[in-house]
């Protein structure tokens, strides 16, 4: 029988297991909304392909201090938080609670440059009357719910919020829209964006 803490972590060597890019990497269940929950069973190559392209399309770069506030059981926590994270060499700094006096502490002591979430999330850091240095951010994502156009255009007057992106993902396939820098104010808001390049060749 193997003994994990006297075979493994005695050992001194290295854990190591060959993969190729179309072995399976997790198996994620959906949420049940449109009928039972189900496994869905992603790659290797398919999440790096589809969660580099959504580096891209967030303006997550090398070096951004990323804090996440989505869950790391769901694909928008572990994904687009976690692994894409890893993609693109970026701290992560995680919030088991969503809590906006501790979201406005960390951002003011760790220089978040990342801050993705719903957009209950920027309304409360937009009501805040704190005096926390906010001028880190840089880069955000909204979505999961109904945004007023008058919230996008706060979000990038009165916030130092450089880039906004929302879009539209699942469970079976990651991150299928998203928008583009240049949009509107009432595209970000009222729209998913374009087809991810990824999402149409998965």
């Amino acid at each position: 029988m193997f003994d994990l803490k006297s075979d493994f972590l005695s050992s001194g060597e290295p854990f190591e297991v060959k993969m190729r890019g179309d072995d399976i990497a997790d198996i994620m269940y959906t949420s049940g909304t449109t009928g039972r929950p189900k496994g869905v069973m992603m790659n290797h190559r398919q999440t790096l392909r589809m969660f580099s392209e959504w580096c891209d399309l967030a303006d997550l770069r090398q070096g951004d201090r990323y804090m996440i506030v989505n869950p790391f059981f769901h694909m928008f926590g572990y994904k687009a938080g976690l692994i894409a994270s890893m993609i693109r060499g970026a701290t992560v700094l995680p919030i088991p609670v969503l809590d906006v006096d501790v979201v406005l502490e960390l951002v003011e002591r760790e220089k978040v440059t990342m801050l993705p979430g719903p957009p209950t999330l920027y309304q409360s850091l937009l009501n805040s009357s704190s005096a926390h240095d906010l001028s880190s951010l840089r880069a955000a994502v909204t979505g999961s719910a109904d945004i007023p156009v008058d919230l996008i255009r706060r979000i990038k007057n009165e916030l130092p919020f450089e880039t906004i992106m929302t879009g539209y993902g699942l469970s079976e396939g990651g991150t299928a829209t998203a928008s583009r820098s240049g949009d509107t104010f009432e595209q970000i808001a009222t729209t998913v964006g374009k087809p991810c390049e990824a999402s149409r060749s998965a």
